[in-house]
């Protein structure tokens, strides 16, 4: 009667850890292909982002010129362009998406100071920066293209197998590139 408790124990002890093994393993290839075609795709928009933000120390200056250098959105935009440097240093899609959408916010923060100042809004620099700035947008099929990889890899996270890979397996999510437009 012991023995076979103990038989009955190892063996529904074998079932759970195999139905664990199967909610890791199963869903592990599906997770991994869809994380690699959102980093791709953030891969791809990478060189627009490069261009984009290579524009701001000239916004920066014409900001400084205009006298808005100690404006706390054209001071939060001076960190957040330092913190875009820092993580294009490397090749996180997370930590690039993250410092980009924080550019991209803070530019629109200046954009609004300037909008809310007779004074700024004269200044033909500043519209120039701002010109320079929009026009390196990214093309809108490369932003299309890396939301929905992340939407597909965000989707696949959430399936409810998945949900146990996700915890032991190391998908975190993945922001969305927001781009700000005028």
């Amino acid at each position: 009667m012991q023995r076979s408790r103990r038989l009955l124990a190892v063996i529904v002890i074998a079932l759970v850890l195999g139905a664990l093994a199967f909610a890791v393993v199963l869903p592990r290839r599906t997770l991994t292909d869809r994380r690699a075609a959102a980093d791709a795709a953030f891969t791809a928009l990478r060189p627009s982002l490069d261009a984009r933000y290579a524009t701001v120390p000239g916004l920066l200056s014409a900001l400084d010129g205009a006298g808005a250098r100690d404006r706390t959105p054209v001071r939060s935009l001076r960190t957040a362009l330092a913190r875009w440097t820092a993580a294009a240093r490397g090749t996180d899609p997370t930590d690039l998406t993250d410092a980009a959408n924080r550019v991209e916010g803070d530019v629109a923060r200046t954009r609004a100071l300037v909008g809310a100042s007779p004074a700024l809004t004269t200044v033909v620099a500043l519209r120039d920066a701002y010109t320079a700035y929009d026009r390196a947008l990214p093309a809108p099929r490369l932003v299309r293209a890396n939301t929905e990889a992340v939407e597909d890899y965000d989707a696949a996270r959430r399936g409810l197998l998945r949900r146990v890979a996700v915890a032991v397996g190391g998908f975190e999510a993945r922001p969305v590139y927001l781009p700000v437009t005028p």
